[in-house]
């Protein structure tokens, strides 16, 4: 197991905490970002410690423990159950040998089931509401939605033995605790954190020239790709639309969804680094991911941050992260009159434009992961008294 040295107050109580990923090499989305920025409590705390417990790292290191995970593949997604219960004992291996935490964090929520049923002090997190969603009303005798059927009633129990549950939008808050009848109380929001960018991107656009637009999504229907190519092909100017995120095998079926729009080309990358995403957004005039849903859509807050003008849904948690519009373009999702509406004010109205980005890059400094790491040393500070009612 990995061991990890730190400074500590002298004089001020400890709060060691564990927290559980399994995602955390591989960062492709909010969760696995989080879950590295974590790790900047041992230096931006001194007084707090955390430590990491994963299955994605190749061996156990400084202040990260790994999981050898095994369970039978033939068990399909029913080894979710193993995972459940591995992730737990190792927990607790953990605590009795090398790190006696007091509070357990678990990155999904799900994972902790066994730990929350028996330890009083795990808390977990939602970041989405994919099992949530699912209604047995269309019921179907099918792998995927029994499979998803399982999964929201696992979730369910999950979220019934919980002190606390963190999610990262007020939306996701307020829908869970409908979608569940649990109490709105238990909630605790804490939004995803990003890194504030040291460049942003300079790049004016000339409707005499090809418009870059970036599309970043690895479910590119759920993302709306088909209906932001609709969008492109009634406007007048021309297009060159990056996609990240897709597998490699869906290029040509992506391709397809070209016809007869004759001024958009299309860069297909496929699944890319986060470096890699970054890059691209220092020379894109545009970043459009028209989401048919989104718990908050934290790359439409990275892009923001580094001064892209943003078109997207008003969906879910996006209109908190564009600030109801004043950072952004809202439009209703699967309508592509209005997307490509959007996308002509964005390119003809510089001054609106420059105004929402201005907007856009004051914003997102409330989401610097420095104070959001605070505000996670908050909530579980929180967890170990009464609960306050959230307002929000």
């Amino acid at each position: 197991m990995g061991e990890c040295s730190g400074e500590t107050s002298i004089g001020t109580r400890i709060m060691k905490i564990l927290f559980c990923t399994n995602k955390f090499s591989e960062v492709s989305n909010g969760p696995a970002k989080f879950a590295n920025l974590v790790l900047d409590i041992n230096e931006q705390f001194r007084e707090h410690e955390i430590r990491i417990l994963t299955e994605d790292v190749s061996e156990s290191g400084p202040c990260v423990y790994k999981l050898d995970l095994k369970y039978p593949k033939a068990l399909g997604f029913f080894g979710q159950l193993f995972r459940i219960i591995q992730y737990h004992r190792a927990a607790q291996k953990i605590k009795t040998n090398y790190y006696s935490y007091d509070i357990l964090v678990y990155n999904n929520a799900l994972i902790g089931l066994y730990s929350t049923i028996l330890k009083p002090e795990t808390i977990g997190m939602v970041n989405d509401y994919n099992n949530a969603c699912r209604d047995i009303s269309n019921f179907k005798f099918k792998y995927k939605y029994l499979k998803n059927l399982i999964f929201k009633q696992l979730e369910w129990i999950t979220l019934k033995n919980q002190k606390t549950t963190i999610v990262n939008s007020r939306f996701l808050a307020n829908y869970l605790a409908s979608k569940y009848k649990i109490p709105r109380s238990q909630f605790q929001i804490l939004y995803k954190g990003i890194e504030i960018p040291k460049q942003t991107n300079s790049t004016e656009i000339d409707c005499s020239k090809i418009i870059k637009v970036l599309f970043v999504k690895a479910n590119y229907y759920l993302g709306g790709l088909p209906l932001l190519l609709s969008a492109l092909g009634m406007l007048p100017f021309g297009f060159e639309l990056t996609i990240i995120g897709p597998k490699n095998i869906e290029e040509n079926q992506i391709k397809q969804m070209l016809a007869g729009k004759n001024n958009v080309s299309i860069v297909f990358l496929g699944y890319q680094s986060q470096k890699v995403v970054f890059k691209k957004l220092l020379e894109t005039h545009i970043y459009s991911v028209p989401s048919y849903r989104e718990a908050l859509g934290v790359a439409n807050l990275e892009a923001i941050s580094y001064g892209v003008p943003v078109i997207t849904t008003n969906v879910g948690g996006i209109p908190e992260v564009l600030k109801y519009g004043d950072c952004g373009w809202l439009v209703e999702p699967g309508n592509v009159k209005q997307l490509s509406e959007a996308f002509r004010e964005c390119i003809t109205n510089n001054d609106l434009r420059n105004k929402k980005i201005e907007m856009g890059l004051k914003h997102c400094m409330s989401f610097d992961y420095k104070i959001i790491l605070e505000n996670f040393i908050e909530i579980l500070n929180l967890s170990k008294t009464p609960i306050v009612i959230d307002k929000c």
